[in-house]
């Protein structure tokens, strides 16, 4: 008794961004409007909304000639990210059809964004009258969530994608039967492959994927390279094709709907702790804990409003979520009340327990973990910044600063102090030589005048040659001052003779 035999649906949708925009009831799209991209330096229009294409704008022109045809076109550059999320969500919701579903990352390799599913539908269709019924049943939701969509299924992942993409004229919705995908892709054009040397095969005088079957695979490589061959192969099934799933992430919430509107903000404080109680008491059992939280709030013919706050580090602690939305729900304001709620934790992950903090280190980095929180939540985590060392010997890049995220703090290895370094560092500032010498026997700096006491042997940093700012060649002086201060003077050896000091930092 034979296995059954593998099939495979595709999904693509040639319109994700501007379906992505009429999902959110853009405004712009009343009138001539486009998405672009950027390709070889000029934009190019990747989709037109119907108003743009009674213009004569279509995908592929040139920005430019489009808002020549059309004065008030207006046009937005695809958003990736955004598309990439919303292709993710609909991964989820076709989890209902079959569990094995792929974002199909191919168009990835060429520059493009994703615009398809995949998915493997093999003993699934009988579920729902058959493979036509999985595809009106697909096709209708679609519909409703206001994507334009073409379908296919075929005995390979390949041979349903090139049908859903280039069988157009045979409708949106094919099933190829059991075994004659060789045949319904001999009449696609060379495209279909995807190859990047279908130009050449076109040059060649091949313009259906059918006049490559009576070509012999050794000639196909020696004259247009093994991509053709290989994207061929899947595409008749004589090359594995394994689909790229990836585990579906499990969000972590919990929401509420109340059966009347409520109006005071201590009720809906109270109702958010039984939220996080619920919530957070499923992150404990599982040992994880959330770095930011997302709570949605619904009023009476109200659009949904999203309070958000953050943590230093993973946390299901409820006091300190309840804590932190305090100053978020005062000033929410919902005139006609609450009637639903929703909490989400973000950045989801795991928690170590440990000791309760007995040294000064501990309760040092605690009070920083505090700090951080309250900060971030007031006036952002992308505002709120940290020292960090950077991989550089140059004094002035030593030390930088960067970002703390929603992501949490990395702490980093900081390097062992330099005993001859200064305490504090800072970008050379000019000084005025009053009394010649090397270094300055008298010199004015930020309005006060210093008298050399002592000087230490000079050191010369190079500079860093394989970067794209290397930076001057640079002498350092360690010059001890009649006024009680240490300074670090620098300058350039490459003028001896007229040296330009400049103090570079300041000792203890």
């Amino acid at each position: 008794m034979s296995a059954p035999s593998k099939r495979y649906l595709y999904i693509w949708l040639p319109r994700l961004s501007l379906d992505r925009l009429a999902r959110a009831e853009d405004v712009r799209l009343n009138g001539p409007f486009v998405t672009c991209r950027e390709e070889r330096g000029a934009f190019r229009v990747v989709n037109a909304n119907p108003s743009a294409r009674e213009q004569g704008i279509g995908p592929g022109a040139s920005l430019a000639d489009a808002r020549a045809l059309c004065p008030d076109l207006l046009s937005e550059p695809v958003d990736p990210q955004s598309e990439v999320a919303l292709l993710r969500a609909l991964r989820r919701w076709c989890d209902r059809f079959t569990p094995s579903v792929a974002v199909d990352e191919a168009p990835l390799t060429k520059g493009d964004n994703p615009d398809g599913l995949q998915l493997d539908v093999s003993g699934a269709t009988h579920l729902f009258g058959g493979e036509d019924g999985l595809l009106n049943e697909l096709a209708a939701g679609l519909a409703d969530l206001q994507l334009s969509a073409r379908l296919a299924v075929a005995d390979t992942p390949s041979a349903a994608k090139a049908w859903a993409k280039f069988g157009a004229k045979h409708g949106r919705s094919t099933s190829i039967p059991v075994g004659e995908s060789k045949a319904y892709c001999a009449k696609l054009p060379v495209e279909a492959l995807e190859s990047s040397a279908s130009y050449d095969l076109r040059r060649a005088g091949l313009q259906t994927i059918g006049q490559l079957y009576d070509i012999k695979s050794i000639e196909l490589n020696r004259r247009f390279g093994l991509d053709v061959c290989t994207r061929l192969d899947k595409m008749l099934g004589r090359h594995p094709e394994p689909l790229r799933l990836l585990a579906m992430s499990r969000p972590f919430a919990t929401r509420m709907t109340l059966p009347e509107p409520i109006m005071h903000t201590e009720s809906v404080q109270a109702l958010l702790t039984r939220l996080c109680t619920s919530l957070l008491a499923r992150l404990e059992r599982e040992g994880l804990g959330a770095r930011g939280f997302a709570l949605s709030v619904w009023g009476p013919d109200e659009d949904c409003k999203t309070l958000e706050t953050g943590f230093a580090r993973p946390t299901h602690n409820v006091r300190a979520v309840a804590r932190q939305f305090a100053r978020p729900l005062d000033a929410l304001q919902m005139p006609f009340g609450v009637e639903r709620l929703r909490l989400q934790a973000c950045a989801v992950a795991a928690t170590h327990p440990r000791q309760g903090v007995l040294d000064e280190n501990g309760a040092a980095q605690d009070a920083m973990d505090r700090l951080i929180t309250l900060l971030g939540n007031r006036v952002g985590f992308d505002s709120v910044r940290t020292p960090s060392p950077s991989q550089s010997h140059l004094p002035e890049r030593e030390c930088t600063s960067v970002g703390v995220t929603m992501a949490g703090v990395d702490t980093p290895d900081w390097p062992a102090r330099r005993a001859h370094r200064p305490l504090r560092l800072f970008a050379p500032e000019r000084i005025h030589t009053l009394e010649p010498g090397d270094p300055p026997r008298r010199f004015e700096w930020r309005r006060t005048v210093y008298d050399r006491a002592s000087v230490s042997a000079p050191e010369r940093i190079a500079p860093e040659w394989w970067s794209d700012r290397p930076g001057p060649l640079r002498d350092y002086w360690r010059v001890a001052t009649h006024q009680g201060q240490t300074l670090w003077l620098s300058s350039r050896p490459t003028l001896p003779h007229e040296r330009d000091w400049s103090v570079a930092g300041v000792f203890a």
